[in-house]
């Protein structure tokens, strides 16, 4: 009974089968290998490693059967969505993840972007004080962060007009009108240069600041 016992331990034992898998993980955006990147085997999580400097993987696991089943293995980090990928035992794969891209939580529509910088900048110049709440001033912030190709030759000068006459107490927005304005490089100068004919010689501070807006937009 005892080698007969025996006999099937062994027998059992021949069946296992050992699983190695292989592959590379990469930016599916770059092609650039990724180290550091977790994979386990789905089916025993305590069975993981992390890709090397060079972006590749082995993972190895005991099997029972005859023939070696394909192993489910699950690639995880923290800045890119995970993946689970079935690869024939001996494979081996390129693994492309794709980064997960966060929504810019202070987003604002277009339309609505301007529209907010029209009504901040109107009731900033009627007030005789020069002063603005920090609400205004953030939500003006944000609006021309969210602005980028601007085309409407009314609303480029309504920005020109912000870069000079919107400048409350402690407070600047005029590189971030700088930035859109360049955007439409060619319409803006042609905007300032407009003003720059009509403005009265007499008004020397004007027309520097205004030639100065100039002379930034046509060196960059």
């Amino acid at each position: 009974m005892k080698h007969v016992i025996n006999f099937l331990v062994i027998l059992l034992t021949a069946c296992d089968c050992t699983q190695t898998v292989r592959g590379i993980v990469v930016d599916a955006k770059t092609n650039k290998p990724l180290n550091n990147i977790s994979v386990y085997n789905k089916e025993k999580d305590w069975s993981k490693t992390e890709t090397d400097s060079s972006g590749k993987f082995e993972l190895s696991n005991v099997s029972g059967g005859i023939t070696c089943p394909p192993m489910i293995i699950v690639i995880k980090n923290e800045q890119y969505k995970k993946v689970e990928i079935s690869i024939s035992s001996g494979g081996y794969e390129t693994i492309k993840l794709e980064k997960i891209v966060s929504p810019k939580s202070n987003f604002i529509d277009y339309k609505d972007a301007l529209k907010n910088i029209r009504r901040i900048y109107e009731n900033f110049i009627v007030d005789v004080d020069g002063i603005d709440g920090d609400d205004n001033k953030k939500k003006m912030t944000q609006c021309l962060d969210n602005l980028n190709l601007v085309t409407n030759q009314k609303d480029l000068e309504l920005l020109v007009n912000v870069w000079y006459y919107y400048d409350p107490t402690d407070y600047s927005c005029k590189d971030l009108v700088l930035k859109v304005l360049l955007q439409n490089k060619n319409e803006s100068i042609g905007i300032v240069k407009n003003k720059l004919k009509k403005i009265k010689k007499s008004d020397d501070a004007l027309y520097t600041d205004y030639n100065y807006l100039l002379s930034l937009l046509e060196k960059k």
